[in-house]
């Protein structure tokens, strides 16, 4: 759970995936940065993050997000 390792990149990244889902994009955002911050061999967050702000037509964040990795 999220309690006993809050610094894992695959739990952060599934939370963000849920709360998308759900459309709680604050939440799911919040949780894709942290992913991406934490994850530095896994780039499945770093994708989710710019998918999220493609989707949410934020392309210059999208931009950002592809261009830190």
């Amino acid at each position: 759970s999220i309690e006993l390792e809050p610094y894992n990149a695959l739990i952060l990244n599934s939370l963000g995936e849920i709360y998308w889902q759900l459309g709680e994009l604050g939440k799911a955002e919040n949780n894709f940065i942290k992913a991406s911050k934490y994850s530095a061999y896994d780039l499945s967050a770093h994708k989710n993050l710019g998918k999220f702000y493609m989707a949410n037509n934020e392309l210059k964040k999208a931009e950002e997000v592809c261009k830190s990795r």
